[in-house]
């Protein structure tokens, strides 16, 4: 009986460390992300105040 108690108990700590493991993993995703589209929007912007007057349409 105690062996079933131990293993069950250790099962569920393992599966805890895995989705906290799991949820830094996906936290650290969607700041790269928020990052990364931050930048790209700083880019559209400078590029487009410095390309108001140089783009020709076909």
């Amino acid at each position: 009986m105690a062996v079933t108690e131990l293993d069950t108990v250790t099962d569920f700590f393992n599966r805890m460390g895995e989705s906290v493991c799991i949820d830094r993993c996906v936290a650290k995703f969607n700041d790269v992300q928020k990052k990364v589209g931050e930048k790209l929007q700083a880019r559209g912007a400078a590029n487009a105040g410095g390309a108001a007057g140089g783009f020709t349409p076909l």
